[in-house]
This record gives structure tokens, sequence and C-alpha cells, in this order.
């Protein structure tokens, strides 16, 4: 799949045998990027829970945006917030959206992390010295109602970034592909 397109909003084909996940396609369907765009999230770490809209009507909405950086903000370090990039917003409502298409009614996606200062990154044992969580271009979640399987499994069908399993969620960002185990 060409990652630039993907990051201008089309998505290769997911397919089928994907961990019993039902093929969709999404590459050649205009219509599903033209839909409005929602990210359902749930952030332990501040109790925060919110569903919000951040394409609407053919274009990308500031407060939405806005709304999501928030949510994705260092809630470690003094609540640092960074304008993250849109493109991972793109990529984790493909995931969430593609979970209610095949029937889970409520995928919320449970953010364990988003943006992380350098300071607070350095205090991780084994995080990345170059992490893209330090340039708003990552994220470590899960989402109900999917298993870890199934959110890798969707992450490596629309193979943008890297892709890090842990035990108990799935890291995604928009570098360059590749993956690991942590």
């Amino acid at each position: 799949m060409d990652r630039r397109k993907f990051l201008q909003g089309a998505v290769g084909t997911l397919g089928a045998g994907m961990l019993g996940l039902p093929t969709i396609a999404l590459a050649d369907d205009n219509r599903f990027w033209l839909r409005d765009r929602k990210l359902s999230i749930y952030r332990p770490a501040s109790g925060e829970r919110q569903n919000v809209t951040f394409f609407k009507d053919g274009r990308y909405s500031q407060d939405g945006y806005r709304r999501l950086c928030w949510l994705f903000r260092d809630v470690v370090d003094g609540n640092a917030v960074i304008a993250m990039n849109i493109s991972l917003f793109n990529l984790l409502f493909a995931q969430q959206q593609y979970l209610r298409d095949i029937g889970r009614s409520n995928p919320l996606l449970v953010l364990h992390s988003g943006y992380r200062t350098r300071r607070h990154n350095n205090t991780l044992e084994g995080a990345a010295k170059n992490s893209r969580h330090l340039v708003g271009d990552a994220a470590d979640f899960h989402f109900r109602q999917a298993t870890l399987e199934e959110v890798l499994a969707l992450a490596r069908r629309f193979r943008v970034g890297g892709i890090g399993t842990y035990s108990t969620f799935v890291h995604n960002d928009i570098g360059r592909y590749r993956e690991w185990r942590g």
C-alpha cells in the first residue's frame, strides 16, 4: 500500500483471513472517507470519556481537533499539549470505524498514552529516546470489544507507521513502517 495515499485520506483494502475479521474495502470507497469522522475515547489516567467529531461535512473541525489534542495530552507531566498529527487521528478513526462497521457496537478507544514530554519519556523504562510520542505522532491504546490480536491485525493491514505490541495495549504511530514487541 502507498503510505502517502493513506496519509492523504485513503487506505488500502482490508482483506479476509485477518483473525477471522470480515473483509471490508476502504481504499476504493470514497464514502468511507467522506463520512463524518468521530473518535470515541476513554482516558483512564484522567477519567475523561468523550465522543469527538473531528471531520464533518467534508471538512476538518478545528474544535474537534483541539479537543482531541487535549485528550492526547501528557497527563503525567503537567497536562502538556502539542499539535497532534491529524494522520494519527485518521488512522485511529479507520480502525475504530472498521470495528463499528463489522458490528462491534461500542469499540471504545482506551487511550493509555498520546503525547509525552521528553521529561516524562525519559522516566519510562525502555522508551525510545526518539519516540514518536514526543512529536505527537503516536498513541498507545486498545479497543473495548476487540482483542489485542485483532487490534494488531488491523494495524498490520493498514501498514502505516510503527506497530508495537505490549501485554495490555498496541502502539501505533505515523513514522516509518516497523514492528516490535515490548
